[in-house]
C-alpha cells in the first residue's frame, strides 16, 4: 500500500507531500518473521511472542481513523465547517517569536505541573525542572528533557528549548515555530515534563529494586 503523508494523515506536518511504500517493509517483515517462525516457537515463552500482522494493521487503520475523527470534531468545534487542514495550518501559524519560545515554554511547564497536581494524578513532582536554551549539542531536536540518573545525585531536570536559528530561510523559521504554538507546545510539554519524562525520573528515584530503577529506561 502507498501511503500519502500530508497535513491530514499528519495534522503537524507542513512540507510537501511524500509517498512511502509501506507494504514492501511489511512484506520483507513476514517474510523475515516466517523463516525466523520456527525459532521461536522453539524458544521460551518469554522470548519470543506471536506476532498477528495483518491483525496488527488492521487495529492501526481503526486508531489513524479514531484520531482523525477526533481532529475533524475538534476543528469543528472551532471553526465550524473549515477544511481541517486549513484550521490546523492557521492554529500552528499563532506562535511566539524566537525570542519568546524559553518564555512560552517556562508558562507551558507551568501550567502542566499544575495541572497533573490539581487532579492527583502523580505522586512525585517535588525537584526543580529548568526551562531554557538547549546547549548547542542537543539543539537537533526542537525540546528535549534531561534528568540526574536515579543513581546519581539529585540535580534539577533540564527542559531544553531549540529556537530556530535566525540564518535559517524565513520560511523554515516559521515551520519551526510553529512547533512552539499553543497548539503543538502543550502536547510536547506534557510529554516531556508531566505526566510525561520529568515526572517519570522524579518517580524512579523512589523505586526501591535497583534493577527497575536501572533498567527501566526512559519510556512511560
Amino acid at each position: 500500500a502507498k501511503v500519502e503523508i500530508s497535513a491530514f494523515t499528519h495534522p503537524f506536518f507542513t512540507g510537501q507531500m511524500k509517498i512511502v511504500d509501506t507494504a514492501g517493509r511489511v512484506e520483507r517483515f513476514e517474510r523475515r518473521y516466517g523463516r525466523r517462525k520456527g525459532k521461536a516457537e522453539a524458544a521460551p515463552a518469554d522470548d519470543a511472542a506471536p506476532v498477528d500482522l495483518p491483525a496488527l494493521s488492521e487495529r492501526a487503520e481503526l486508531e489513524r481513523i479514531r484520531l482523525h475523527e477526533m481532529l475533524r470534531e475538534g476543528c469543528a468545534q472551532l471553526s465550524g465547517n473549515r477544511p481541517v487542514v486549513e484550521v490546523v495550518t492557521e492554529l500552528l501559524a499563532d506562535h511566539p517569536s524566537a525570542d519568546e519560545v524559553v518564555q512560552v515554554a517556562s508558562a507551558s511547564t507551568e501550567d502542566v505541573i499544575a495541572f497533573c497536581r490539581e487532579r492527583g494524578w502523580l505522586t512525585h513532582l517535588d525537584g526543580q525542572c529548568r526551562v531554557g536554551l538547549a546547549p548547542p549539542s542537543r539543539r537537533w531536536a526542537t525540546a528535549m528533557l534531561a534528568w540526574a540518573g536515579p543513581e546519581e545525585s539529585d540535580a534539577p531536570s533540564h527542559y531544553d528549548i531549540t529556537p530556530p536559528e535566525p540564518t535559517w530561510p524565513e520560511a523554515e523559521q516559521a515551520e519551526w515555530l510553529s512547533m512552539f504554538s499553543s497548539t503543538a507546545l502543550a502536547a510536547i510539554t506534557a510529554h516531556e515534563v508531566a505526566p510525561g519524562h520529568f515526572a517519570h525520573g522524579r518517580a524512579l528515584r523512589r523505586v526501591q529494586s535497583p534493577v527497575r530503577r536501572t533498567l527501566i529506561g526512559s519510556g512511560f
